[in-house]
């Protein structure tokens, strides 16, 4: 991503002078995003909340019962499951974490807002939902885990522990005070001058992850936080891959990722392609829709899968769809949505 962030640097629209504070939608303050709605607040992802066909969804980005109390948290268990997803009734403690609220669902799990007494910190506590027989989803939890534990980046959500309480696993993360990027770009449009920021900030914080030897290989905004004070954060490692990790982890030809936001390697499930390019490739992606308003490509999950995956479906340029785009903007967004790999800016 070395690459993506000195081309978004040197570009006219990132100068210290455009980019010096918290920046924040339409130039709007650090402290006016205090008025967030608390609902609106996460810092972990329980599954894919947003529509993989590109096309903005019209449902809420984050379920309906976000930050209910925990009294009325209630999980409900994968067919099957007895060991790990016994827990079931009204969550008041996984394990010595106190369970304030709930801040996401979705279908791999459950995402709570939980105060941890020993280390005297608010904690995002993410516990799976899946069948004890259910080993692929257990080693992506697994995975996610490994992966992100290993990673401190003021632009990566700190992973602080893992393990396991009465048979049941779970990740407790960094709560973040903020909101998801999709429900942002839901309720407005972002300006230049902090879409170029952000998109630098999360090229420099997927460049450092590189260099620990991981892939993330599903960036898209449903996985960024942005904080209070406007700082974008990348979530949910659960689809990170290692360089080094073995051929037998995913298999060749198994399409990993969410659609409208993988890169065409991705897509055509050649994942011993898979690299630091796809990350970029799909952040130009979320570049492409900052600036636009939509994704490259349109269509039902498979239709889009089909336009990224050929090498002659190309995306319509930034300024045939927003004229304001300025020209380097666009020609930094195109570069990193090159079909080939090769094509995009050096990792």
């Amino acid at each position: 991503m070395t690459g993506t962030r000195e081309a978004v640097e040197g570009c006219a629209h990132c100068s210290p002078a455009a980019t010096a504070g918290p920046l924040q939608p339409n130039g709007v303050e650090a402290d006016a995003m205090q008025t967030l709605p608390e609902s609106s607040v996460s810092s972990g992802s329980a599954g894919d909340t947003d529509n993989s066909s590109g096309e903005r969804p019209t449902s809420p980005a984050i379920d309906a019962t976000l930050d209910v109390p925990a009294q009325q948290v209630t999980v409900t268990p994968a067919a099957g499951s007895s060991g790990r997803a016994a827990n079931v009734r009204a969550k008041l403690r996984v394990g010595r974490f106190i369970v304030r609220s709930v801040l996401g669902r979705g279908a791999f799990g459950m995402v709570y807002r939980a105060y941890d007494p020993v280390l005297d910190r608010e904690v995002a506590l993410k516990t799976p939902r899946f069948a004890d027989d259910d080993a692929t989803s257990y080693e992506r939890f697994l995975r996610e885990a490994k992966a992100a534990a290993k990673l401190r980046h003021p632009n990566i959500v700190a992973v602080f522990e893992s393990g396991e309480a009465e048979g049941e696993p779970f990740i407790a993360s960094e709560y973040v005070d903020g909101t998801v990027l999709l429900a942002l770009l839901k309720q407005q449009t972002i300006d230049i001058h902090t879409t170029v920021d952000w998109i630098r900030q999360v090229a420099e914080a997927l460049d450092y992850a590189h260099s620990e030897g991981i892939v993330h290989r599903d960036i898209k905004p449903g996985n960024m936080m942005i904080s209070r004070s406007g700082r974008p954060q990348i979530m949910d490692f659960g689809l990170a891959k290692r360089f080094e990790e073995s051929a037998g982890v995913t298999t060749e030809g198994t399409i990993v990722g969410t659609p409208a936001y993988m890169s065409p390697e991705q897509a055509r499930g050649q994942q011993a392609s898979v690299g630091p390019a796809s990350d970029q490739y799909s952040v130009g992606v979320v570049f492409y829709e900052m600036l636009c308003g939509r994704t490259p490509y349109v269509g039902d999950a498979w239709s889009v899968v089909s336009q990224v995956s050929s090498p002659m479906e190309l995306p319509p340029a930034p300024r045939t769809l927003k004229p304001g785009v300025p020209r380097d903007l666009e020609a930094c967004c195109l570069k990193a949505l090159e079909k080939d790999p090769a094509a995009r800016y050096p990792a």
